[in-house]
């Protein structure tokens, strides 16, 4: 659109530049003109037509991209074309080339190329400038996944998979980076997903998920996991109903979903870049209530909550952060004491017990907010999320007061920092 635009004014400016070309000259003749008046005269001619040689060479450039954006589709399609016969023995239909809706090009040497066959759909990514033998593709991608988790499954039966990818680092697309270069037969997986990396996540209800054979093969594959197991297959099934799978969220995905059911969580266990973690889901009790701390970087994340202060927090502080911000009606009906913590960035989670709020409305409950710190954000009305026995409430940041208040009749509080999100 901005280059359409933009082409449109120097058009204009051309034409403009030229109508110029021709006056100009003829008023260069009229006897009675000042030498001041030849000199601006001249000038001006010489403006025009440094105008009107950019516009031609900006015309000339862009028909130049265009014709070489158009080559390039045309080298992309016929790779990709070739690249599946060699492979798969089969000739697949082009369905889009990556970027051939730009009329301007850039210059790739690579594209991802969507192509059916069979009304299957994948894609390949393929040379862009030359002829050439060099693919990969994702045709038989969800026959490698399948291959991946049986082996893991063979050795662990009882978990389910929550969420599984391979992807290629090599690949820079914005359709996909889930392409193998080598053909599955059955037989070579290790050599497919060489130099690949991955992420699964697998749940268990009441297991052992250690399991050194399986850490090593993922390792080996470069596959990142998370594998937690809960206390009961009740409360397996009722994490699956929250659980959201987020592919776009690599490497620390669903982190919230795990802490909300911490105090069900028997054993969590994490790899990063071949880096192995037992995470600490361990609850703490106070005042009739469990707390566990998050902190942002996962790695530092053992025995987290045993170096959290807990301390009385202020009512009063809480309230006044709500009146200087035209929200104290929503606080002004506290249900329980305020707290204070204090711990580094990261996540506070409150599991209130939910007998405990009986006779209310827990739509209407929340957890009213404060974090020291200055920031806009730092403060808010938290509405809780029901676990088993708990209303669970994630207060973010850091050094966290809260109390929980009843706001029924009041709407929905939303910060003036939240609405311009």
């Amino acid at each position: 659109m901005g280059n359409n635009i933009a082409l449109v004014l120097w058009t204009l400016i051309a034409v403009i530049s030229v109508f110029e070309i021709i006056i100009l000259p003829k008023q260069l003749k009229e006897p009675d003109l000042t030498k001041s008046q030849k000199k601006n005269l001249i000038l001006r001619i010489i403006l025009y037509a440094a105008s009107f040689l950019i516009y031609i060479y900006l015309i000339s450039t862009q028909i130049m991209t265009r014709t070489e954006h158009k080559a390039q589709l045309e080298q992309t399609a016929q790779n990709a074309v070739q690249y599946i016969h060699n492979k798969y023995g089969f000739d697949a239909d082009i369905v889009q080339i990556e970027a051939e809706e730009y009329k301007s090009a850039y210059s790739y040497d690579r594209m991802s190329v969507q192509m059916r066959y069979k009304d299957k759909d994948f894609y390949v990514y393929a040379d862009s400038k030359e002829a050439s033998d060099y693919g990969c593709d994702n045709y038989q991608y969800e026959e490698i996944i399948a291959a991946v988790l049986s082996e893991i499954s063979h050795d662990m039966p009882e978990g389910q998979v929550m969420k599984m990818w391979i992807a290629n680092s090599d690949v820079f697309s914005r359709y996909t980076n889930f392409l193998f270069e080598k053909y599955y037969d059955g037989s070579n997986l290790d050599e497919v997903i060489d130099n690949k990396f991955g992420l699964i996540e697998m749940i268990f209800a009441d297991e052992n998920i250690e399991n050194e054979a399986v850490f090593k093969k993922l390792a080996d594959w470069n596959i990142d996991f998370k594998f937690t197991s809960f206390d009961t297959a009740e409360r397996l099934e009722e994490f699956k109903t929250i659980y959201q799978d987020t592919r776009s969220d690599f490497r620390l995905s669903n982190k919230t979903e795990y802490e909300i059911y911490a105090p069900y969580i028997t054993n969590h266990i994490e790899m990063c870049n071949e880096k192995k973690s037992n995470i600490n889901f361990s609850t703490k009790d106070l005042d009739g209530f469990k707390y566990c701390y998050f902190p942002t970087n996962v790695n530092k994340h053992t025995d987290s909550s045993d170096n959290v202060v807990v301390s009385e927090g202020s009512q009063s502080v809480i309230a006044l952060m709500f009146d200087r911000n035209n929200a104290a009606d929503w606080v002004r009906k506290p249900i329980s004491e305020a707290y204070r913590f204090d711990d580094l960035y990261g996540d506070v989670c409150i599991y209130y017990p939910l007998e405990k709020l009986s006779g209310y409305d827990i739509s209407e409950i929340g957890a009213a907010l404060y974090c020291e710190g200055g920031f806009v954000n730092n403060w808010d009305i938290v509405r809780a999320n029901i676990c088993g026995e708990y209303a669970v409430f994630v207060l973010p940041y850091h050094d966290q007061s809260f109390m929980l208040v009843d706001t029924t009749g009041q709407g929905e509080c939303i910060p003036e920092w939240r609405q311009n999100r």
